[in-house]
């Protein structure tokens, strides 16, 4: 297989098991633990990057204010998609709401860079928004009446994607100019230190009641987060960000399959018909970005 095309498939892969390592632990380990683990996970990607990158990394320390907002951004994007799968108790729904990033990016993109703003107008981009608006609704809705807790995760699950579309519209910028590697040694590293707080708190209430073995997988689960944002950047280097960010509408149905696999988990016949309008309407917006430089 060509080099190419085996990193576009890995990042998929891996995205897609997120939510079933989080579902596995979230029994086990408070939410804002299990956030600031993750981001301990990805240290040993990106501070290894950081090293190899030593003097482009040193030249931009002075400057690292820069990347204090995009950090917060993607701090809150963990946050709210980690405890919203507390609430939300399905990994296969969580993984298609993550998609709704595919709507959310290209407005923000066309709102606040004047290169951008003639997807506005192309056909395919409206259409697009339109199936998967209807798509997202759907699969919320087509499993039934929504419980509160349910409402609950939905809503987090929706306030992370906007986080990570914030995120990848801040560093959109910074990654035209400088290596995105770089870039990202700085971002999640930052991310990490701003998370120990929320950690401390809940060792703090809970410490005794913690399983350790279960440590493992919020950390696991942020060196896999850490190695797919590796293969994208590889992907996206050799096969361009609209093959690579179209190949990644699979995630949600691996996701599926591991969720049927591991938990058992079924979406009713309406949510399986509105996942297919989702993607279908995220396919065509991203057909339409021309360089939004999204992080999924």
């Amino acid at each position: 297989m060509e080099k190419g095309s085996l990193y576009v498939m890995l990042a998929a892969v891996l995205y897609s098991a997120q939510p079933i390592l989080i579902k596995l632990a979230y029994g086990e380990i408070p939410g804002f633990l299990m956030f600031s683990l993750r981001f301990f996970g990805m240290l040993f990607i990106f501070l290894p990057l950081a090293f190899h990158f030593k003097r482009q990394v040193w030249g931009e320390i002075r400057q690292w204010k820069k990347f204090v907002l995009p950090a917060l951004f993607v701090l809150g994007a963990v946050c709210f998609f980690t405890v919203g799968i507390y609430y939300t108790k399905n990994a296969t729904l969580t993984g298609l709401l993550t998609k709704t990033n595919s709507i959310f990016i290209p407005i923000m993109t066309a709102a606040l860079f004047v290169e951008e703003k003639r997807v506005l107008f192309n056909k395919g981009f409206f259409a697009g928004l339109l199936l998967a608006g209807v798509g997202v609704f759907g699969v919320v809705t087509g499993g039934g009446p929504l419980s509160v807790t349910l409402s609950i995760g939905v809503a987090l699950i929706l306030v992370s994607q906007l986080s990570w579309s914030l995120y990848s519209v801040s560093i959109k910028s910074l990654i035209q100019r400088k290596n995105r590697l770089v870039v990202l040694c700085f971002i999640f590293p930052l991310a990490f230190l701003f998370s120990t707080p929320f950690a401390a708190y809940d060792l703090a209430l809970n410490a005794s009641t913690i399983n350790p073995l279960f440590l493992f997988i919020p950390i696991v689960s942020g060196i896999i987060v850490g190695a797919a944002n590796l293969f994208q950047f590889k992907a996206i280097e050799s096969k361009g960000l609209i093959v690579t960010n179209a190949f990644s509408l699979t995630a949600p149905l691996m996701t599926g399959l591991l969720g049927f696999a591991v938990f058992g988990e079924m979406l009713s016949v309406a949510q399986l018909g509105f996942a297919a309008v989702l993607i279908i309407g995220a396919y065509f917006i991203i057909k339409c970005k021309y360089d939004v430089r999204a992080i999924d």
